[in-house]
């Protein structure tokens, strides 16, 4: 099992809208706005990297990301 917490940086006025639509996406088990230098945080669990890639591509798809950090989860049990 592979996790991580994705972090975006979103067009103003698109938080909502942007944790809205990424909590909906495969792999997010939940999402949420933010304060500081990311807007939208997503706590992310796959089967593996390839998935975990595909969840990364569908976040920076959503309409008003602008950026994205991965931060995958070591040692995890």
């Amino acid at each position: 099992m592979t996790k991580a917490c994705i972090l975006l940086k979103v067009r103003p006025g698109k938080e909502k809208g942007v944790a809205e639509l990424a909590a909906k996406v495969a792999g997010v088990r939940f999402a949420f706005v933010t304060l500081g230098r990311f807007d939208v945080a997503a706590a992310v669990e796959t089967r593996d990297y390839d998935a975990l890639e595909k969840v990364v591509d569908d976040l920076n798809r959503l309409e008003g990301v602008a950026v994205s950090e991965t931060l995958p989860a070591l040692g995890v049990k």
